[in-house]
């Protein structure tokens, strides 16, 4: 195992693991576990750290209807990953605040059984996350505000290697 210098600064793969655990009183919660992949430790100096933003992307299915419950829209969302020689099937809540417009437009009109790519907040000077996001937004919408239907139903399935070279070229 690598082991690092405190202030030291790392990149980090993971892949996550939603566990139960019970506490003393008896009572169960669910914590989301990060499991390792992949460790490269950065030359970056501690003051310019929040240059840098963590990124999470997936794809998931949307267990249910998308939920407007005034301050936010919540999808409860299924993933898979593989994960200790395994599928293991994650579920969580996405959210965000119902004033980020930008999201609201498709995230009310997402349906049970739907697929989405998910990605965080991102830094927009990232040439490979400005890929990711051309490639998701000409995957789950044309610009206009479009109801999202689940694949079983279109049967339009996008080419993402196709998406990829047009949006690097």
């Amino acid at each position: 195992m690598v082991s690092f210098q405190q202030k030291m600064y790392c990149w980090l793969l993971e892949k996550f693991c939603q566990i139960e655990e019970t506490d003393d009183d008896g009572n169960t919660y669910s914590i989301l576990k990060i499991t390792l992949t992949d460790a490269v430790p950065l030359n970056i100096d501690p003051i310019d750290l929040p240059k840098f933003s963590l990124l999470i992307n997936m794809i998931a299915i949307a267990l249910e209807n998308a939920e407007n419950n005034q301050t936010d829209i919540i999808i409860p969302i299924e993933t898979k990953d593989y994960m200790d020689q395994d599928n293991v099937i994650q579920t969580f809540k996405s959210y965000h605040l119902t004033n980020a417009q930008h999201l609201t437009c498709v995230t009310l009109t997402v349906k049970r059984g739907s697929v989405m790519f998910i990605s965080a907040p991102t830094n927009k000077s990232d040439t490979v996350e400005n890929v990711t996001r051309t490639i998701a937004t000409r995957v789950k919408y044309d610009g206009r505000c479009k109801k999202a239907e689940p694949y079983s139903k279109t049967k339009n399935q996008p080419k993402i290697a196709d998406l990829a070279k047009n949006a690097l070229n």
